[in-house]
């Protein structure tokens, strides 16, 4: 994060019985390693010539040009902190109760937080407590006790599903939405665990062959669900169990606040800086790819968390020795929809299937078949940038690029995911029915991942 400084004069007594003149602080923030913004005299300032007070962020300090930079607002989960410029060395406000956690020899970084920060955390925001809630997150801040413990108590209500039990799940697969899906057969297998888990709006109905056809949980990584009738190519969602994911963008307020209406079971709100953690390895990406986990990535460390074992299918494509499904003849794609053999659907199937991104088709994007392998073909031959729509009265409706990773790039980094399910894979952790595709940098320009 690029170097801030800012630069304050303040006089302060250091208690309120302190009747001893006071010397002029210069504080100056030199990195900031909190996502909340820190800005002087709201979230840190002097509270006496030798020691600053910080609330709200974390970051880097020092008192004055020359002098030696030290950390404060560490170990996250108090609302104020006051660090010594001397020295460095924390010191709880003395109004607020002290929390120590072991010292770190390093600069921690939100990326880099160790194991041990997230061992006492529970995965869900409804068995989470309260009082930790209230006092250590930031994304969102949660500040009206009351409404968090009837928030807790409306999810618990809800419960139901592969929520009933608290139990280790058996098998497990987590579906996602890569096209490749629809060049293989892999239904009967998908079905054949115990637990189905698919993202975000992973279609089903008519592509069963291929994705299988149940759906035990489904993550889902924005609000409202689909059972509020807003999302007309998403009703068949309706009555699945879900898990949401509120992510740390401008809407997660929203997404809590929504609780009242989707009162479903949420991911602890700290659970994406796990995932971020274990997920970006390599921070300097970050400059310019989105470091945010997907949802996919979500549901896949869900099921790692509570399955005995976890088969990943529908991430980047198809591992290594998979043949070829067979592509359409210049007839088949010029055909109408009616009157088709069941062999040219199969095979605008394998045409979609090897040239678009995703299977479910984005706004914007046709839903036919032959429509939609000609769509992809635009887009992978650059012909085609943007996704529009006609919107009521004739305007243009922007939905996104036109190229998925090109978009998604701006929240998620899914090279990096990829890597993590590699990783996983090595050591036993799941199996992936797949292998890193090609995905774009947040310029746009694509590169393979190197295996």
């Amino acid at each position: 994060m690029s170097k801030v400084v800012a630069t304050a004069s303040a006089t302060a007594s250091a208690t309120a019985s302190t009747t001893a003149s006071t010397t002029a602080c210069r504080v100056e923030l030199v990195r900031q390693t909190s996502f909340s913004r820190c800005a002087l005299d709201k979230s840190f300032g002097c509270t006496d010539a030798s020691t600053i007070w910080v609330s709200g962020c974390r970051g880097k300090f020092r008192c004055g040009a020359k002098a030696r930079a030290f950390r404060c607002g560490y170990p996250p989960g108090q609302a104020r902190y006051e660090c010594a410029c001397s020295s460095g060395e924390r010191r709880p406000a003395r109004t607020q109760p002290t929390h120590r956690r072991p010292a770190r020899t390093k600069p921690t970084h939100p990326l880099d937080l160790d194991a041990e920060h997230f061992r006492s955390l529970t995965p869900y925001f409804h068995t989470a407590d309260a009082d930790a809630l209230l006092a250590a997150e930031t994304t969102p801040r949660f500040t009206n006790a009351t409404a968090v413990r009837e928030w807790q108590r409306l999810t618990r209500a809800r419960l139901r599903g592969v929520w009933a039990s608290e139990r280790p799940l058996g098998s497990c697969a987590v579906v996602g939405s890569s096209a490749a899906l629809l060049t293989r057969r892999l239904g009967a297998e998908i079905d054949a665990h115990d637990v189905v888990i698919r993202a975000n709006q992973a279609l089903v109905r008519g592509l069963e062959a291929h994705v299988g056809k149940r759906t035990d949980l489904r993550v889902w990584g924005f609000v409202p669900l689909p059972r509020e009738k807003r999302y007309s190519h998403a009703e068949w969602a309706a009555e699945d169990n879900y898990i949401i994911y509120c992510p740390p963008i401008k809407w997660a307020g929203y997404c809590w606040n929504q609780i009242a209406v989707d009162a479903d079971p949420r991911f602890h709100p700290s659970a994406w800086r796990r995932a971020q953690r274990l997920i970006h390895t390599n921070r300097t990406r970050c400059a310019h790819v989105g470091c945010y986990p997907s949802t996919g990535a979500m549901a896949v460390l869900h099921a790692v968390d509570r399955c005995q074992r976890v088969t990943v299918y529908g991430f980047g494509t198809n591992e290594a020795g998979v043949a070829p499904c067979e592509r359409p003849s210049a007839e088949c794609l010029a055909s109408k929809r009616r009157g088709r053999s069941a062999a040219c659907r199969d095979a605008l199937t394998c045409e979609v299937g090897t040239l678009c991104q995703k299977y479910t088709p984005r706004l914007g994007e046709p839903s036919g078949l032959a429509a939609r392998a000609a769509h992809c073909r635009r887009v992978v031959d650059g012909g085609l940038a943007t996704l529009t729509s006609r919107g009521k009265g004739g305007s243009t409706q922007y939905h996104g690029k036109a190229d998925y990773f090109a978009e998604a790039a701006a929240h998620h980094d899914v090279v990096q995911e990829w890597a993590w399910l590699e990783r996983l894979q090595r050591r036993g952790a799941l199996v992936w029915r797949g292998q890193p595709g090609v995905a774009p940098e947040s310029d746009g320009h694509r590169h393979r991942m190197e295996p």
